[in-house]
């Protein structure tokens, strides 16, 4: 049984959607297709499917400050929020294989 698609909508302005467009033809996809190949490659790539640069965001903050805004948002934040998130994943699969490790234990006497 297919699922209902779900539409999702996008306002860019028209400079940007003719660049896009041309990039997409170049490679034989229309602007929907590139989208989609876009989420597709978020979902497996469990996160952005590219790597974010300062020199790629157009709001860059003077040099001086050593911080960008994505989406409101500062690097050195978003930096903090995924440091503490690695360490939680890093001390929830130790103590997950301790876990097992007990469980076994258990199991085996």
């Amino acid at each position: 049984m297919a699922s209902t698609p779900t539409e999702i909508r996008l306002r860019i302005d028209r400079e940007t959607y003719q660049s896009f467009s041309r990039i997409a033809n170049s490679i034989g996809l229309d602007p929907n297709e590139m989208v989609r190949v876009f989420v597709r490659r978020t979902i497996a790539e469990k996160g952005l499917p590219f790597e974010m640069r300062e020199a790629a965001n157009e709001d860059r903050q003077p040099e001086t400050e050593r911080t960008m805004s994505i989406h409101g948002v500062s690097v050195e934040r978003l930096a903090a929020i995924a440091t503490g998130a690695a360490r939680v994943a890093h001390e929830d699969h130790i103590e997950a294989g301790r876990s097992t490790a007990s469980a076994r234990q258990d199991h085996s006497r």
